[in-house]
């Protein structure tokens, strides 16, 4: 019974999923619930789930977002273009590792992307750069999507492998088992690039893991992201932004 109706559902609004993904959430959403008094094998109750969550970061929005923002962002974007080496991108089976150089050999950028992850291996900003981390990691994710056809996916977390900035590093140490360590951290330098990316990403940081010199954030989306023509104000006030997020971990 479970797989007609899942079927049929899937097979109705397929369409819609495509124009619309609230449509079919609200649709599986309905149809678990209308199957609730029946006793359900516990690997079918996993795939419906699993498939409900992945709509949740499912964002047909998102290159027009990213697009938008760059556009927005032209003279940082053309500082990039102009100072950096061509990315070098590598891709297996599990990601695509991103390594962008600057020419003056003063600026480095080295991460991982997948459908499900940004992974920040190594990252050097000259001051004298012209553009953000964010940025970087923009152009870097939309290379890596674009190889791994994941352009309409948002990542479910994001994780600095290694991390070492000195201060960042420090507060880690003396904050990661004490509450709030989540707006702690999101509060250092390093922490607050990763906000960045979260705010051009439209996304929610809703949990924070630390293992010596290195965080993963698990983020979600955001119902409300803040609308591109306001980003860049917001992206220069994120202790308004941080205080606005009422961070509880």
């Amino acid at each position: 019974m479970l797989n007609v109706l899942c079927k049929t559902v899937l097979k109705d609004h397929l369409k819609a999923l495509l124009e619309d993904k609230s449509v079919l959430v609200q649709k599986l959403s309905k149809m678990s619930h209308d199957l609730s008094p029946l006793v359900l094998p516990s690997t079918q109750v996993f795939q419906l789930v699993s498939r409900r969550e992945a709509f949740k970061y499912y964002s047909p929005e998102l290159e027009d977002r990213l697009q938008a923002i760059d556009e927005q962002s032209l003279e940082r974007v053309l500082a990039l273009q102009n100072s950096t080496e061509e990315s070098q991108i590598e891709t297996t089976t599990d990601d695509s590792y991103v390594e962008t150089s600057s020419i003056d050999g003063e600026s480095e950028f080295m991460s991982y992307y997948s459908k499900d992850s940004m992974k920040f291996a190594s990252s050097y900003r000259s001051d004298r750069s012209g553009y953000y981390r964010n940025d970087v990691v923009r152009s870097q994710w939309r290379l890596a999507a674009k190889k791994g056809n994941f352009l309409k996916f948002l990542p479910r977390e994001l994780k600095g492998l290694i991390i070492v900035h000195k201060e960042t590093n420090n507060i880690i140490r003396e904050f990661h088992k004490k509450p709030g360590f989540l707006k702690t951290f999101l509060n250092t330098v390093v922490g607050r690039s990763y906000l960045r990316v979260m705010n051009d990403f439209g996304l929610l940081p809703t949990h924070i893991h630390a293992d010596y010199s290195s965080v993963t954030i698990s983020v979600a989306p955001d119902p409300n992201p803040i609308p591109v023509d306001q980003l860049q104000k917001a992206q220069k006030n994120l202790s308004d932004r941080l205080d606005s997020l009422n961070l509880i971990n």
